[in-house]
């Protein structure tokens, strides 16, 4: 049944009816960039594990070096050993001596600071002090840079360069990850014969990927409902999910109603967004099947504001939130009254203030908005539009064009 729902209404209804048993995967933690945890975790060693040294220079007694000045220099006896990076000495520090230590290296037993290299004068066999140091000075302590029991990484999120850099510290090899893949279906009987392009799946595809989602099939349907149901059927077996592209629309030629209304326990069928007003979702055996269109913006505006939400309220993910900054408007906007408006904008700097130029308004082709903005901004469906000059919170997709 065809009925215009909320934003909303879409995303909890939706979220109420998907299963909550989640499947997770063991992989190596320097192939899980960019890959949603699936379990909490937490450091297993103190790092460093010895005081250490954040600087090439002298490993020394701090008490020794009190009083120095460059008129009253101290002179500290130079040991031939050199403590190199991650090195664990077995001398000892007495009072009068000190030994060379590169950064990294781990202080001797008797030491509490490091004078760096540049800070003192070296004869043969003695520096010469001539300035104090605090105990500790240049000196990284025991769990400082991590603490055993540290959190790591929460469950859920999404793991970046840091967290794969720490947990490796950490003596991780392998970690769980949530199994997450999607497979896309694209329809369109102008797609048959290869003379036009389904680009929208590259965009589709790309969005996925750059948000977590691992990207398993992208395949062709024929325009009938037996073809859409069969694809679906077959790719909903090995996915999380699907976006299907095209075959959706309010009259006889909805091939992707007509194919899935019998499949699905839940229907949302028709969205008061524009562009994006033909998104439908089918809970599918548990699983969500994202219909929208098959048109750039169109398919750009459900990712971002309905498929996104879902995804990662049913998924448990953390959500990444993208930049978010204030433009004054150099044009008004308009919006139909009822409907959430997704307007592309280019936002740009000028004598030190932010301008958003709206782009499209409308529009569910156009790929010139998406390439020349680089952010966009959406207007309530209580709102008719704002005026120039107003400031408008926009979320940025791409960089700020400087001085335009």
């Amino acid at each position: 049944m065809w009925r215009l729902y909320s934003i909303e209404e879409v995303i909890k209804g939706t979220v109420k009816h998907l299963e909550k048993k989640f499947d997770e995967e063991e992989i190596n933690v320097l192939d899980a960039l960019n890959r949603f945890s699936a379990r909490e975790y937490y450091s297993l060693i103190d790092l460093p594990p010895y005081p250490k040294s954040t600087m090439d220079g002298y490993a020394v007694l701090s008490s020794d070096c009190s009083g120095a000045s460059e008129n009253s220099p101290i002179f500290l006896e130079v040991l031939t050993e050199v403590i190199r990076s991650g090195e664990k000495p077995t001398i000892k520090i007495s009072q009068g001596k000190c030994v060379k230590i590169e950064t990294g290296g781990f202080l001797p037993k008797g030491a509490d600071a490091v004078i760096p290299i540049e800070d003192v004068i070296l004869s043969k066999e003695h520096i010469e002090v001539t300035k104090p140091l605090s105990k500790y000075e240049n000196v990284s302590l025991p769990s400082e840079e991590l603490s055993r029991d540290d959190k790591i990484i929460e469950e859920g999120e999404l793991i970046r360069p840091w967290h794969i850099s720490t947990l490796y510290a950490s003596r991780y090899r392998k970690i769980f990850v949530k199994k997450i893949n999607a497979g896309i279906i694209y329809t369109g009987d102008e797609f048959k014969n290869g003379e036009n392009i389904p680009y929208t799946n590259y965009l589709v595809k790309g969005w996925l990927e750059e948000n977590g989602f691992k990207v398993t099939d992208i395949i062709y349907s024929n325009d009938d409902p037996f073809s859409i149901r069969s694809s679906v059927q077959r790719l909903l077996s090995k996915n999380t999910f699907i976006v299907i592209l095209g075959g959706t629309s309010k009259g006889d030629w909805d091939y992707v109603y007509n194919g899935l209304e019998k499949l699905a326990s839940n229907i949302y069928r028709g969205v008061r967004m524009k562009p994006g007003k033909t998104t439908t979702i089918y809970v599918i055996d548990g699983k969500p099947v994202f219909s929208i269109s098959g048109l750039p913006a169109a398919a750009f505006s459900s990712l971002e504001l309905i498929i996104k939400k879902i995804l990662f309220l049913w998924l448990h993910l953390r959500y990444l939130s993208p930049p978010k900054i204030k433009a004054k408007l150099n044009r008004r906007v308009t919006s139909k009254l009822g409907f959430v408006s997704f307007t592309r904008v280019r936002v740009f700097e000028r004598e030190g203030e932010l301008f958003a130029e709206p782009l499209v308004s409308g529009g569910s082709g156009s790929l010139r908005s998406l390439v020349l903005g680089n952010g966009y901004i959406v207007v309530p469906e209580h709102v008719e539009g704002f005026d120039k000059g107003d400031l408008v919170e926009v979320v940025l997709y791409g960089s700020i064009k400087k001085n335009i």
